[in-house]
């Protein structure tokens, strides 16, 4: 089901890009919900375009209307922004070379937002989880994927980089705690002892589809694995091998070797679920850095 619906000119499509991956790391909300159709093409390929801009502006909780240059020329625009006003759920967005005495008349009564103000990105959010009771995640994971977004995102010229990986939103199962680095999302303190499974896991949709993670690992002679096995990966629910074959566990080809201090994985075209499994061992201040590649 549609929740967010993104208004905007098919030529400012790297900028939705960007937004979407902004939205997606700072609100617990899938890809699939969200609906752009410069990016995505329209669900139901026997339905016309406009019959399936009508059913997701109707579904949607929230349209964001994304106001440039490009888009003030946009009938298509006018009209979902139009139908969206009418139904109460508009947050609109400018570019930073709009206007405000451009905005169209009746959607001047809404706060004038702007793309490249933070305090603004991060009100947009506030207002979008308000209106379609999407849960934001932590400050800290909110306040990354904004700057992300700002530092990613040179006005004329979008450049879309690798988005930033964060162990911010991991639960954790079984004997085992966690913290982050200072200024480190991506960086985790691992401790915990167990003769049975444990480990850390994130059920959400995540944009890294067909990039590479690399995990850099470092600890002490404190640490004890069973077997020598590290951990091993599971992306939806199944175990992922690092590229190099030899270090592959030789007990448990599930596992990788105690031994590898830097690991790669290729990932999937779409990741719903991310889990490290460790097994029978005690660790004392592991540390666990992720990367994308």
């Amino acid at each position: 089901m549609v929740k967010i619906f993104i208004s905007h000119s098919s030529k400012d499509s790297d900028l939705v890009k960007a937004l979407t991956i902004m939205i997606t790391g700072a609100m617990k909300i899938d890809q699939d919900e969200i609906t752009c159709t410069s990016i995505v093409s329209p669900v139901g390929s026997n339905m016309p375009v406009s019959e399936q801009i009508k059913k997701n502006l109707i579904s949607s909780k929230v349209v964001l209307g994304i106001l440039t240059k490009q888009s003030e020329v946009s009938p298509y625009v006018l009209f979902e922004l139009g139908a969206a006003w009418v139904q109460d759920k508009v947050v609109a967005l400018l570019d930073k070379n709009f206007k405000i005495e451009n905005i169209p008349g009746p959607l001047r009564d809404y706060p004038a937002l702007r793309l490249e103000e933070k305090s603004h990105l991060i009100s947009m959010l506030e207002l979008s989880s308000q209106k379609s009771d999407i849960k934001l995640n932590s400050p800290r994971t909110i306040d990354n994927s904004v700057d992300f977004f700002l530092n990613g995102f040179p006005y004329g010229n979008m450049l879309l980089e690798t988005p930033p990986f964060s162990f911010d939103s991991f639960s954790v199962w079984g004997r085992l705690t966690i913290r982050t680095a200072p200024n480190q999302p991506n960086r985790i303190i691992v401790n915990g002892r167990s003769d049975s499974a444990a480990g850390l896991v994130l059920e959400r949709e995540l944009p890294f589809s067909n990039m590479m993670l690399v995990f850099d690992i470092e600890y002490s002679h404190k640490c004890v694995f069973d077997h020598g096995k590290l951990f091993k990966l599971e992306i939806n629910g199944n175990p992922i091998r690092p590229m190099e074959a030899n270090q592959v566990n030789h007990n448990d080809s599930d596992y990788v070797n105690s031994g590898d201090k830097r690991l790669h994985f290729q990932l999937p075209s779409r990741i719903k679920k991310i889990e490290l499994v460790f097994w029978n061992m005690q660790l004392n201040d592991l540390i666990l850095t992720a990367n994308i590649e």
